[in-house]
């Protein structure tokens, strides 16, 4: 009998052992699914920028002033005292032309460039005949280069003089050149429907990239805003007719109402709701709600 009990005993503090155990368990259970789970986004501090709208168009590098050569007579071209890229100066001989026929002998008539310049085309060929209306040579004085461009007439309005513009050149696709418009033709071609702008290049280093002859990509600005909050377009969350962007305070996310202005090229302007050094989230929005434990990583754009 006293064997009997002594068993008795030791089940029920075996069962009270394991009723312990289990409430302890359930508890930490309870307090692991109520622990709030943070997000992982990445951030960019704002800061104040410009933004530049503007219209692209096709030209051409052309030196500003190019002149056309001529031989003073008919015959034949006996000499030539150039090469294409070679400088010449005012009134110096660049040909010779004979005009001799059978039974008449002329001495040789010279050629004479009338700019200083340097030659930019060379069709004469010693020996080929020519006439009083046939190029010999094409002088430019590449010193100075232009950019001319058709602009269609639907923008026509947007034009005026000093306007700036962006060069890039096919050959170094990554050097950005500075220009203003000097010139706008009063008239609209009737066959195209556009007119033709002249741009005069402003950066200092502009004749060691461009080349007469050579075609170039203009950006045209037609509209630029200075100091003003701009951010990537793709960190916009829409809601119906409202935007918003989410922000990190301390460790939340707080999604905040915008007013949107001018876009170009994946930014836009912030009118309304955002100041200098706010933390945009800018990756990982989509995951996150108003409010929302956040780990914020700052990186750049």
């Amino acid at each position: 009998m006293k064997q009997i009990k002594t068993i008795t005993a030791i089940i029920m503090i075996t069962s009270m052992f394991f009723s312990c155990s289990g409430k302890k368990s359930a508890k930490n259970g309870d307090e692991n699914k109520n622990e709030e789970r943070s997000v992982t986004v990445n951030t960019w501090k704002i800061k104040n920028t410009s933004l530049s709208d503007y219209i692209e168009f096709s030209g051409e590098v052309l030196a500003r002033n190019s002149v056309d050569m001529y031989s003073t007579v008919s015959g034949k071209i006996t000499r030539l005292f150039v090469k294409v890229g070679d400088k010449v100066s005012a009134n110096q001989i660049i040909a010779e032309v004979d005009s001799s026929r059978p039974g008449a002998v002329y001495s040789a008539s010279p050629v004479r460039s009338s700019i200083a310049g340097t030659v930019v085309a060379l069709p004469a060929r010693i020996g080929a005949q020519v006439s009083t209306s046939s190029v010999l040579a094409r002088i430019g004085q590449i010193e100075n280069l232009e950019i001319h461009m058709e602009v269609p007439e639907r923008f026509s309005s947007l034009l005026k003089m000093e306007q700036q513009a962006l060069i890039t050149l096919p050959a170094y696709s990554e050097e950005v050149l500075s220009a203003k418009v000097t010139e706008i033709s009063p008239v609209i071609d009737s066959g195209s429907r556009s007119t033709n702008v002249i741009l005069t290049f402003t950066s200092e280093n502009a004749e060691k990239f461009a080349k007469a002859g050579m075609s170039a990509r203009v950006h045209l600005i037609t509209e630029k805003l200075e100091n003003i909050i701009a951010i990537p377009s793709k960190t916009l969350i829409y809601d119906e007719d409202k935007s918003y962007v989410y922000i990190a305070e301390g460790q939340r996310a707080a999604r905040i109402a915008v007013e949107t202005g001018l876009k170009v090229d994946g930014l836009i302007e912030i009118r309304k709701g955002l100041t200098e050094g706010d933390l945009l989230v800018v990756k990982g929005q989509s995951l996150i709600a108003d409010g929302q434990l956040i780990n914020a990583i700052e990186t750049g754009l």
